[in-house]
């Protein structure tokens, strides 16, 4: 993982995230988020092998969906009181 600070994003790859043709950062901590080399690599290898922007799009979805489910998690994780 390449760490960035994510207010120092060149607005390119801003752009470029949101419009779905590359996956989004990790958030790493408060101040930093970062990209996992292999996921950007992927895109760059469907490019070359001439991947229009629609197939890039779904590319980047299943991407995206095969990473740890807790890095995708919008709820807290919460341990049960039974756990011992």
């Amino acid at each position: 993982m390449k760490p960035d600070n994510e207010n120092s994003l060149p607005e390119f790859n801003i752009r470029v995230v949101a419009d779905g043709l590359l996956p989004p950062p990790i958030r790493i901590s408060t101040n930093r988020s970062g990209v996992f080399a292999d996921e950007i690599n992927t895109v760059i290898q469907a490019r070359a092998l001439g991947a229009d922007n629609i197939s890039i799009r779904k590319l980047v979805v299943n991407i995206v969906e095969k990473r740890n489910p807790l890095t995708q998690s919008k709820q807290p994780i919460t341990s049960k009181s039974n756990d011992k």
